[in-house]
């Protein structure tokens, strides 16, 4: 019995070194982080992001954008995965997805955090954002609305928002 559990755990190493290494091989591909092809840009980074509410927030995460300069209107769309981070009196996190679209400078967007505060309550919530931006930067007013739990601690129901994806 002692050596079909040492000969199991050879085959597990064996698995995880594959898939250890069959993941490196993804994040280390050779691809430009901002892509010009016939002048439509694309570009993936870090998402950062700092909140203006009844508390401050931090945000971090994934995001990309792609802009299109072959129209003459000034036009660029994006999403982000990212976790908001608010450590005023008990630290609260929300997982994060996010969708926008910019115009003419305008950006409009919707985004999804879903906050746990590590009581034991969450409360997720639908947020439409409108503000100004273009391609990695926005700065936004959003409004929280609850799907569930309404009256969570520490969460704002209006917010102010800046955004920067920084190219990695």
């Amino acid at each position: 019995m002692g050596n079909s559990i040492k000969k199991n755990m050879k085959i597990n190493k064996k698995y995880l070194l594959f898939i250890l290494f069959i993941s490196s091989y993804g994040f280390a591909q050779t691809e430009d982080l901002i892509l010009y092809e016939d002048k439509l840009i694309k570009c993936s980074g870090l998402m950062l992001g700092a909140h203006i509410a009844r508390y401050p927030t931090l945000e971090i995460g994934y995001g990309k954008y792609t802009s299109d300069n072959n129209s003459k209107i000034p036009f660029s769309s994006g999403y982000s995965i990212s976790v908001e981070n608010y450590f005023v009196d008990t630290y609260t996190a929300a997982p994060k997805i996010a969708y926008w679209n910019n115009v003419l400078f305008l950006n409009f967007g919707v985004s999804v955090p879903w906050y746990f505060d590590f009581k034991g309550e969450s409360s997720l919530k639908v947020r439409p954002e409108i503000g100004f931006g273009y391609q990695s930067f926005k700065v936004n007013f959003s409004y929280n609305i609850s799907i569930y739990n309404k009256e969570m601690d520490n969460i704002s129901k209006a917010m102010l928002s800046v955004n920067y994806l920084l190219p990695l």
